[in-house]
């Protein structure tokens, strides 16, 4: 049996080459007929082919590396750029949304009605948010690779599969909170009013969780294709005007439960004019969108792709136990009293906004490496290495900034003496894990890029919740060391964590990787380019600035339309 898998195996990979090789010298004739030839002026030389490295790989990676044209590569960074900055900024609205419903409700009906409104939105962030980005990063990884290998039907078909898996995944888990939520509150010893405040908050919440769903399923359709205006025009509108209206409104009318009622209502609201950008402009390749029809249901629920996500996404699912470290975290220092949970809180918010710029520089990089891959393998070497040698300088003068600015920043959250002495005792581990922080968000986008959830999954379940959490407690709690110790030791976990995923990416095989997509892709070779007025982009690639460039030319035409 395993020798027949083997030799089956082994097709394939002949296959693939064979495959591969051809694309390979088509482009050289292409290159050698090009000044011939007006139509392929834009054509690229590949890399060697993945599969003919792969016995060979140091010395091909070496000699591929060498031949980089740069030229790509700088444009590359540039399209890197493109998706980090409106990627931070979503990041950042996504706090904006919290944030401002946490002001509206402390402000207006106090601490009480606020810790209601934070276990709430505390078991939403849980049980809903991370198990979604956890499921959800499977799309992360396939549809820039399928974009990039110009498939880019799949990637329409990778959204829906997408969709109705986070469905099936988190509609269980919503029946039961939705039944036992409070009683599970009360087993944890939490006040009952504030338990039957949160209960009831997160059932109005949980309602918008199928828009939740399809927003992030289109946000993910469109940042494949490097689409990112469409979603900043979006969320600039629904975050600046929708949210607040609907909190002005809805807790004037319902007063506390308005603010969960608010916060369904930007989600329905927000998703609601997402789609009409993508129905009435349609910036997207077109065929990238295979439509609904029966036989498309079919075809993305197939068995086999559908395993492949669910495999992917359960490793994703797995890199949430970073979701379950904080909380704990927090439980761990309100155990130690009223001031140092308020420095932890200020902490926290200064960590978490930090945050969003290695995060979206990961997301950037997810959706470059798994777009170029497909064409130079070398050239997503290169942007992973050059984004970790700037990521680092960039993230080393920010926690600078972060610690000689403390009084500054602090000022923004309090002007209690204690809380201010509480925050300055850690600040300078605070700036140190903004470092960490930094160099974790910008690996855990090469991992997921690479397809290596179960890698980043595993790594993160031990380092922060097998030897993370005990260390934190026994130093803490146990020994007396407090929040200092707290603090502490959070950063050798997120080191370890980066450390890990390093060691990983020297070993991995980016060449087999890169023969894996070309070989998945390619049964969707007959759907390619349907439309006669659509510009046949499979030959330049994604992973090439000319696929990317027309589909930005589409968005911005219709952004001017």
């Amino acid at each position: 049996m395993g020798s027949e898998r083997n030799s089956h195996h082994d097709e394939v990979l002949v296959e693939a080459e064979i495959i591969t090789n051809d694309i390979i010298s088509n482009d050289q004739q292409d290159d050698e007929k090009a000044p011939l030839n007006h139509a392929n002026t834009n054509t690229e030389r590949r890399d060697p082919s993945p599969l003919s490295c792969r016995s060979m790989n140091s010395q091909c990676s070496i000699l591929s590396i060498r031949s980089v044209d740069w030229q790509k590569t700088q444009q590359e960074a540039i399209l890197l750029l493109d998706l980090a900055i409106p990627q931070t900024f979503l990041q950042l609205g996504l706090i904006w949304a919290s944030a401002l419903t946490a002001s509206y409700v402390g402000r207006r009906m106090g601490s009480i009605y606020l810790d209601g409104f934070t276990l709430g939105n505390l078991t939403g962030n849980l049980f809903i948010s991370s198990l979604l980005q956890g499921i959800l990063s499977a799309s992360d990884t396939l549809s820039p690779q399928a974009f990039g290998a110009g498939n880019d039907r799949e990637v329409g078909l990778l959204a829906i599969r997408g969709f109705v898996v986070s469905l099936v995944v988190t509609v269980p888990i919503l029946v039961v909170l939705f039944s036992s939520l409070e009683r599970i509150f009360q087993q944890l010893h939490q006040d009952p009013l504030v338990a039957e405040l949160a209960k009831t908050w997160f059932q109005v919440f949980s309602l918008g969780l199928p828009f939740y769903s399809l927003s992030m399923m289109m946000w993910r359709f469109l940042a494949a294709q490097g689409l990112m205006m469409p979603q900043v025009i979006v969320g600039a509108i629904a975050n600046l005007v929708v949210l607040p209206l609907c909190l002005e409104l809805c807790i004037k009318w319902f007063d506390f439960i308005g603010s969960a009622i608010a916060i369904t209502s930007f989600s329905i609201v927000h998703t609601a004019m997402l789609w009409f950008y993508l129905w009435r402009y349609q910036p997207h390749s077109r065929a990238s969108w295979p439509g609904l029809s029966r036989d498309v249901w079919k075809e993305a629920l197939a068995w086999e792709p559908l395993v492949h996500f669910v495999r992917l996404g359960l490793g994703g699912m797995l890199c949430s136990c970073e979701w379950i470290y904080w909380e704990i975290l927090v439980l761990m220092a309100g155990s130690l009293g009223v001031v140092p949970l308020s420095a932890q809180t200020i902490a926290n918010m200064v960590v978490e906004v930090f945050f969003m710029l290695p995060i979206g520089v990961g997301i950037g990089l997810t959706i470059r490496i798994g777009a170029t891959l497909s064409v130079s393998v070398a050239r997503a070497q290169v942007l992973a290495m050059a984004s970790l040698f700037f990521g680092t300088i960039a993230f080393a003068l920010l926690s600078m900034v972060v610690y000689y600015q403390q009084n500054l920043i602090v000022s923004f959250f309090t002007v209690e003496p204690d809380v201010i002495e509480a925050c300055r005792a850690i600040w300078w581990k605070v700036a140190l894990l903004n470092f960490n922080c930094g160099i974790y968000g910008i690996v855990t986008g090469i991992a997921t890029g690479l397809g290596m959830q179960w890698t980043l999954g595993i790594a993160s379940l031990v380092a922060l919740v097998v030897l993370g959490l005990p260390l934190a407690y026994y130093f803490a709690i146990v020994q007396g060391g407090g929040l200092s110790a707290i603090w502490f030791w959070m950063n050798p976990p997120y080191a370890l964590v980066s450390f890990i995923l390093l060691i990983c990416f020297t070993k991995v095989d980016w060449n087999a990787i890169a023969a894996d997509i070309m070989q998945r892709e390619r049964s969707g070779d007959d759907h390619r380019n349907k439309d006669p007025e659509q510009p046949n982009v499979t030959m330049n690639g994604y992973g090439s600035t000319d696929h990317h460039q027309m589909v930005t030319d589409v968005g911005t035409a219709a952004s001017q339309a």
